[in-house]
């Protein structure tokens, strides 16, 4: 009986927490491993699948454009826009405010297309001090960049949290960014495990814990 209420919380609890993506058409994250040098990081869309990767101590995340439609995109930025977010080093660690990870967007008009834009992501992950990839208007050489991002550009600044997913939604949609509001959820992690997984951890560990006490108390020379 006790497995199953705590199997039951766990379910509970994961079903509060994916409750809020559920009605979002659209969930990109941005997703940093531990920040070992042979880690990778990771861009995806929920829709699309991952994105990007990329060896986190070496380049930026720069993913190829992909069309969405208009319904998608903000009515404030009906000519495409562009927006940056600059994620800081908590207070308290190592490094408080240093600036260590970017997740920026360009959204431009698809030219000859009705009602269709292309969105293009970069995550740029631990490129301290050289974090130039995603906030240079054309990072890559071949010119395949971003078109049309204004020059000098002016990025959001957010402390990220000691451990989980940031949401970044409300600096990329609405009035504040060229996504539609509640049609994307927008969230990045740095360094550290989401909340989840110590939730399904912990309860792992609580689980295992009952099998070995109950094994303990019964063994099988006591049933004789």
């Amino acid at each position: 009986m006790r497995k199953s209420l705590i199997l039951v919380s766990m379910i509970a609890i994961g079903l509060s927490l994916g409750a809020r993506n559920g009605s979002a058409a659209r969930i990109v994250t941005a997703d940093e491993t531990t920040g070992l040098p042979s880690d990778f990081t990771f861009l995806t869309d929920s829709v699309l699948g991952q994105l990007c990767n990329a060896n986190e101590d070496v380049t930026a995340c720069f993913a190829r454009p992909y069309t969405v439609p208009a319904s998608l995109i903000s009515p404030a930025f009906a000519n495409g826009g562009f927006v940056g977010v600059n994620l800081l080093d908590a207070v308290g660690s190592d490094t408080p405010n240093n600036l260590s990870d970017q997740l920026y967007l360009n959204v431009t008009v698809v030219a000859g297309a009705v009602a269709l834009f292309a969105v293009q992501w970069c995550w740029d992950s631990d490129r301290e001090p050289n974090v130039n990839i995603c906030q240079s208007p054309d990072p890559d050489p071949s010119g395949s960049g971003w078109p049309g991002a204004p020059v000098p550009f002016v990025p959001i600044n957010v402390v990220e949290p000691s451990f989980g997913f940031t949401d970044l939604t409300p600096f990329f949609t609405g009035t504040a960014g060229p996504l539609a509001a509640g049609q994307w959820v927008i969230q990045a992690q740095s360094e550290a495990p989401e909340p989840m997984s110590f939730i399904l951890f912990g309860g792992g560990l609580v689980v295992a814990g009952l099998c070995l006490r109950k094994r303990r108390f019964f063994a099988p020379g006591d049933l004789r």
